[in-house]
């Protein structure tokens, strides 16, 4: 088999595994008709009692808000929050967490009073994005004003405090305009689909002087 044919038939397979991953995933649907909420603490497990147009449902999702298969509504203890006359809710998690479930069923995990915004620090050709946050981040993606080139630059949690993570790249010239997308510091759901952009100029960095800081990509 030919070096052709060998990346082909691991382009092929590569495919129809995202193709299989992607029929496994479970269509990510607002919260409806929430009921009540409850956080059970031994199963580390979020319900929520949906009223749905075939009967009530509980739907079932793990502490980052990966949604689980659904339980019948028999099973839903007998307590938990109960939504305000407008639709919302906050709702008491692991940890000192809250959940806020909002009237068009959009779930978002609040942040804690020590973790904190993300931040770009600047140096001679090179840019960090820093923050502290319980959820493990990945990666990040930033690309040059004007150009479709994503590049992607991976977190490194700190080996002394691991809720600090950081995401360095190089080849940032001064003056020069590039664009940072970072993944959603809090858990949410539905998850968003697009990246949130958001434009950044690179300072002029002396080598042996102080490393400038910017406020980092919004939520």
């Amino acid at each position: 088999m030919d070096v052709r044919v060998s990346a082909l038939f691991l382009l092929a397979v590569l495919g129809l595994s995202v193709a299989l991953n992607s029929a496994q995933e479970p269509e990510a649907v607002p919260v409806r008709g929430l009921e009540r909420a409850l956080w059970r603490e031994d199963r580390s497990e979020l319900w929520l009692l949906c009223a749905q147009d075939d009967g009530a449902q509980v739907r079932v999702f793990d502490p980052w808000l990966r949604e689980r298969e659904p339980r019948p509504a028999h099973e839903m203890p007998e307590r938990g929050t109960i939504p305000a006359a407008s639709g919302a809710s906050e709702v008491p998690l692991w940890s000192g967490r809250v959940l806020r479930a909002d009237a068009d069923g959009q779930l978002v995990i609040l942040p804690c009073w020590w973790e904190t915004s993300a931040r770009v620090r600047w140096g001679p050709g090179w840019a960090a994005v820093e923050l502290r946050n319980a959820r493990p981040l990945p990666s990040l993606l930033w690309r040059r004003a004007g150009n479709a080139e994503l590049h992607v630059a991976s977190f490194v949690a700190d080996r002394f405090d691991g809720a600090q993570q950081r995401a360095q790249f190089q080849g940032v010239a001064a003056g020069e305009r590039i664009e940072i997308a970072l993944p959603d510091r809090q858990p949410r759901y539905p998850p968003r689909t697009e990246p949130h952009w958001r434009a950044f100029t690179a300072p002029a960095v002396d080598p042996e002087g102080v490393r400038p800081t910017s406020e980092g990509p919004s939520e």
